[in-house]
């Protein structure tokens, strides 16, 4: 979401990023709306789905600090019209064809109240306008200083990760205490690039791999010796747990040794942050989940997750395609 010269390596991985957003709201959906039997292959699939997905949006806020964040209002302004013009969007459509009902109340829920409906937007705004603050902090800051500050940062998360119970937004990683700290990392990569972000992009896979499968294991090991698995799961599926922000991580530096140019990639990726917006808005989310679980409960698996990537695939095209309208209508009222 800033301006900058776009290399084509990183806007597939906000492209891949954004398809995991989808990803990750399936297996959520699924267990919403369908009864899981614990130790079931179901259960097996859905806790190593939700494994690997689960770094989407730490690697997004890890592009925007990889790259720095630089605050404009007009990027505030196209943001914000970004939100309400394809949500009203979508709201319209559904309203026509017969899945929503006009009321003002969900108008509101699509302009000025967006805030209810995207927990990541307002988070993402929120740090957007800390940006300067931190990037002043950055440039005024050594080596050591970064990395003690970074150190200090995630034992205190670590903290809270390990004993906050009460708070769903804090300890799942909801909010922009979280981001400042991705951005952060981001930013002392890009700038000093630490002797573990070197390692080959096989490496990065292979570390991603082998701390997503550490996330499945806990899932599925801590269920059942816990008296509470429902805890063990969100805490394992948060976006601040350590295997996570590990995944994350070295998923990002994998991507950043690839050498690609693609005019098709950076195109599609300019709109990769519509894709969350419309498939999120409160009766497309309905409608999504609702079909999600449906379908899940009427095939068979080895059906159900082939079709669904193939699904999310097409669905995320349209996507795109409708945000190129959205910045069609833009260019033409800011001219």
């Amino acid at each position: 979401m800033q301006n900058n010269n776009r290399l084509s390596n990183i806007e597939l991985l906000r492209l891949v990023s954004m398809f995991l957003v989808m990803f990750f709201h399936v297996t959520d959906a699924i267990s919403q709306k369908n009864n899981i039997a614990e130790n079931s292959i179901d259960d097996i699939m859905l806790a190593t789905f939700s494994s690997l997905s689960i770094i989407c949006v730490d690697i997004f806020i890890l592009i925007s600090g990889y790259f720095g964040i630089t605050f404009k209002m007009k990027g505030v302004i196209k943001l914000f019209f970004q939100i309400f013009f394809l949500s009203l969007l979508i709201y319209g459509i559904l309203c026509i064809i017969g899945y929503a009902t006009f009321n003002i109340k969900d108008i509101w829920h699509c302009t000025f109240g967006i805030f209810s409906m995207y927990w990541f937007v307002w988070a993402y705004i929120l740090l957007y306008i800390f940006a300067p603050i931190l990037n002043i902090f950055v440039e005024n800051s050594t080596k050591k200083e970064m990395s003690t500050f970074l150190m200090s940062y995630y034992i205190f998360a670590l903290y809270v990760y390990c004993t906050l119970k009460v708070d769903i937004v804090f300890y799942k990683g909801f909010h922009t205490l979280a981001f400042i700290g991705l951005y952060l990392l981001g930013r002392y990569i890009k700038i000093y690039t630490p002797k573990w972000s070197t390692y080959s992009w096989k490496k990065d896979i292979g570390i991603y791999f082998i701390s997503a499968f550490t996330s499945f294991l806990l899932i599925v090991v801590m269920k059942n010796v816990s008296n509470s698995p429902e805890l063990i799961s969100q805490k394992c599926g948060n976006y601040i747990s350590p295997t996570t922000l590990v995944s994350s991580v070295f998923f990002f530096l994998a991507f950043t040794k690839f050498n690609l140019k693609s005019k098709f990639i950076n195109y599609c990726a300019s709109s990769a942050f519509a894709v969350y917006i419309l498939h999120q808005q409160f009766d497309a989310k309905a409608i999504f989940y609702n079909s999600i679980g449906l379908f899940y409960s009427s095939v068979p698996i080895y059906i159900f997750y082939p079709m669904i990537i193939l699904g999310l695939v097409l669905l995320f095209m349209v996507f795109i395609v409708i945000d190129k309208v959205r910045i069609y209508a833009y260019n033409l009222i800011s001219r």
